[in-house]
């Protein structure tokens, strides 16, 4: 399974157009968690790579429902990343990057409007 998990990274990094990257080990291991089905919540310093985890997330995940290992599960569907933050700024660079790379990628906001008295 290991061995399976790597492979797929790999692969997923080269889709996602992070053919020179070396990640971080807990990059890898919030990307084997959630690779294994596992909920995740990840904490981790600014300037980490979170960015970089849910932008190859995608890519992992469509490589590992295309893996015979996986042919025993029903995938219903495409699999869908939800990155909630509350940056603005962050979340529009974000999408224009994943799209320049060929994803599918929107923003789902909420704006409130506070009037003043």
């Amino acid at each position: 399974m290991v061995l399976e998990f790597l492979s797929c990274l790999q692969t997923a990094l080269l889709s996602a157009g992070y053919d020179d990257i070396i990640l971080k080990v807990k990059q890898v291991i919030c990307l084997e968690s959630l690779y294994l089905k596992k909920d995740l919540v990840a904490v981790l310093p600014t300037g980490y790579g979170k960015s970089l985890v849910f932008q190859v997330l995608p890519y992992l995940l469509k490589e590992r429902d295309a893996t015979k290992s996986w042919s025993n599960a029903q995938v219903v569907g495409p699999s869908v990343v939800v990155v909630v933050t509350p940056l603005n700024g962050l979340m529009y660079d974000q999408i224009s990057k994943l799209r320049g790379k060929g994803a599918q990628a929107a923003i789902l906001s909420v704006t409130e409007r506070v009037d003043e008295d």
